[in-house]
């Protein structure tokens, strides 16, 4: 029994390094030592510090804002400026800057910033402005943030979208042939100062994402046919499509900026990685260092997205029903595709190459069963899919009925 708790400690250690030991104890104990009780619990607590973040004391906020300011300084400021959040950063680092170049000046000014952001997402001003800081300061990455955790979503379910921006054409870059898909990149994306809500009827109210919407039908080929909008996380546009209301033009909007400034890293570089996305890659046979940009420019079957898109919405692959031959074939694509993500997210965010626990992506759990094709009570599918995920060397932890795939054995070749 200490052995087991010890092992479903480590692996919450895994998926939860920021957490202290004591807490990932106090989850299993409450969860009576019941690994997925335990895990709601820490992801319900995650989310409980991320609203009390976004609910701040302003002070504090601002302490943490400005941490090699002294308190009394920052609340000094606070109180010269009426108790606002926004004057009090741009007078305190207007201040700190004072007498050095005023293009350093300029680059701290943090309103233009916050109005893009704003108008990207139609979230509070002082929401934008917490996130804006939580993200260093970086446009996009604070844009990805808000959209990838569906941060005051309901303002654009209601319609209260920016308004599209346009602008010319661009030239010399891989252009559209025809409808959204085809459509030619302009060479500013700058919003207005003020965000204008506007409506538009052929949006649908309730968007919901699903692979033959016209919308989605149409993202797809965004992805499939322009090599610059391929460069930008697939799962980070469908959250878009999902934030937006189903408003493609919207994304594309979005796609433009993030193109425009050379940030389509940032797309893939989120904390939450196991909300965050997949990427079209094809299965690779043999280990190697993971070729991000090549992957990503190869053609890709219908059926292979489809299948990234199972497996990085639900992390689950349940083969049910299927014959062991099928379950195994299904079973390799996938573990492919989820370990090449893997392996590109610690490229990009320089982590450890050889590491045996995947750090960047959520566990995959495979579910077995029983089914129609067992001998004596045991599986001939679960045989074949353990089988299998042994001689990759993948690492799992095994239940009666799934196992849940939380690593790969890396040779020291």
């Amino acid at each position: 029994m200490s052995a087991n708790r010890d092992h479903e400690l480590s692996l919450l250690r895994e998926m939860f390094p920021e957490s202290s030991i004591a807490s990932l104890n106090n989850a299993l104990a409450s969860a009576n030592n019941d690994l997925e009780l335990a895990l709601s619990i820490l992801l319900s607590e995650s989310n409980q510090d991320e609203e009390e973040f976004l609910h701040k004391d302003p002070l504090i906020e601002l302490y943490d804002i400005l941490p090699e300011l002294q308190h009394d300084v920052i609340r000094k400021y606070y109180t010269q400026n009426n108790e606002s959040v926004p004057e009090t950063i741009d007078a305190l680092l207007n201040q700190q800057n004072h007498g050095e170049n005023s293009n350093k000046n300029n680059a701290w000014h943090t309103k233009p910033k916050l109005e893009e952001i704003i108008h990207f997402t139609n979230v509070d001003d002082s929401v934008a402005r917490k996130l804006f800081f939580k993200n260093s300061m970086n446009v996009i990455a604070t844009i990805v943030y808000i959209i990838n955790n569906k941060i005051n979503v309901n303002l654009v379910e209601n319609k209260t979208i920016a308004k599209p921006v346009q602008g010319q054409k661009i030239g010399g870059r891989v252009q559209f042939g025809h409808g959204l898909a085809h459509a030619a990149f302009p060479a500013s994306t700058k919003p207005n100062c003020q965000p204008k809500p506007y409506s538009n009827e052929n949006v649908k109210c309730n968007f919901i994402y699903n692979e033959q919407a016209p919308e989605v039908i149409e993202l797809n080929k965004m992805l499939n046919e322009n090599l610059e909008i391929r460069e930008i996380n697939p799962h980070f546009l469908k959250n878009c499509l999902d934030y937006y209301n189903g408003n493609l033009t919207k994304v594309l909007d979005l796609a433009i900026l993030i193109i425009d400034k050379k940030a389509t890293k940032l797309t893939y570089n989120q904390k939450k990685l196991f909300e965050d996305g997949f990427q079209i890659v094809e299965p690779r046979k043999s280990r190697r260092v993971y070729n991000h940009t090549n992957s990503r420019l190869s053609p890709v079957s219908k059926n292979d997205v489809q299948l990234e898109n199972k497996i990085f919405e639900t992390y689950t692959l349940d083969f049910h029903g299927y014959l062991p031959q099928q379950a195994v074939s299904e079973l390799d694509k996938a573990l492919n595709i989820w370990w090449d993500y893997e392996m590109s997210q610690r490229e990009l965010n320089s982590k450890n190459l050889n590491g045996t626990n995947a750090c960047c992506v959520k566990s995959l759990r495979v579910i077995t069963g029983r089914g129609l094709h067992s001998l004596n009570g045991i599986s001939k599918v679960r045989q074949k899919v353990q089988k299998h995920i042994d001689s990759l060397n993948f690492v799992y932890w095994e239940e009666p009925s799934y196992f849940i795939i939380y690593g790969k054995k890396i040779s020291s070749k």
